[in-house]
């Protein structure tokens, strides 16, 4: 893994129709390239969108220190490199934290 990072995503949201909750499962097994700025961190890797090989990028932003919301957004090209789903907004839950601890 680049840097010395190792890690794993496991992303589930709902669409807000049908009966499967979470309907949405992308999975993120191996990491290839990570980048950190000062209140983010960019990284993508291979993994699968439910049961379809794709590859994802991911980026996490740390609002705090800015009194801003943390953001997460994913997005998933297939072999082909169509989009095949991509997400992004303001958490509601939990919390990004991007640095060191003080």
């Amino acid at each position: 893994t680049p840097q010395g990072i190792v890690g794993s995503l496991l992303f589930g949201a709902e669409q807000h129709h049908g009966m499967l909750y979470p309907e949405i499962v992308v999975r993120v097994s191996h990491i290839k390239e990570v980048s950190f700025g000062q209140h983010h961190v960019v990284f993508s890797g291979r993994g699968r969108l439910q049961d379809d090989p794709v590859e994802v990028k991911v980026t996490a932003r740390d609002g705090a220190n800015r009194n801003e919301p943390d953001h997460f957004s994913i997005k998933c090209h297939n072999p082909k490199g169509e989009v095949v789903f991509f997400a992004s907004g303001e958490l509601f839950a939990g919390d990004i934290k991007v640095g060191r601890d003080q």
